[in-house]
């Protein structure tokens, strides 16, 4: 089961579950509750936040399988992932884990997402990429990341 990050859904993660597929595993995507996709627009409570994210993934789990499953968690879906408490999830698989600490909004950061929020662009869009990469890493001008530039600009939160 893949859960992906903040701002992110199931639809941006097919090039992955495609990999993971043709490697030979089953995969499920889902969609966390108040991020872009089909899922819930609901949002957790204010107060145990990653508890009520936990307690759905937990009931996720239970309601696809009724074997072990593997859960990868990408940056806040990392998080999501440890805090789910099933005994059917088997193995944690940790992506750029995110939320597992308080994020600190550097003023790079919050430029970013701000031009990113107000007017989306693929100038904005690749900007708050490289805002959120490692440092001397740069979105390359192909390949999945051009996928998240085109899909940052059409898909604004």
């Amino acid at each position: 089961m893949f859960v992906p990050g903040t701002n992110f859904n199931a639809a941006t993660s097919l090039p992955l579950a495609t990999a993971l597929v043709a490697a030979g595993y089953r995969v499920l995507l889902v969609d966390v509750p108040g991020q872009p996709g089909l899922s819930s627009g609901e949002r957790a409570p204010s107060g145990g936040r990653l508890s009520w994210y936990g307690a759905w993934l937990g009931e996720v789990v239970e309601e696809v399988s009724s074997e072990p499953v593997a859960v990868m968690g990408h940056s806040f879906g990392a998080a999501v992932a440890l805090s789910a408490n099933s005994p059917l999830i088997s193995r944690l698989v940790l992506v750029s884990p995110g939320g597992v600490t308080r994020l600190r909004l550097t003023p790079t950061v919050l430029a970013a997402s701000a031009a990113w929020f107000l007017r989306p662009s693929p100038t904005h869009s690749a900007r708050l990429l490289r805002a959120m990469l490692a440092p001397d890493h740069q979105p390359r001008t192909y390949g999945v990341r051009t996928e998240l530039v085109h899909w940052l600009t059409s898909s604004p939160a």
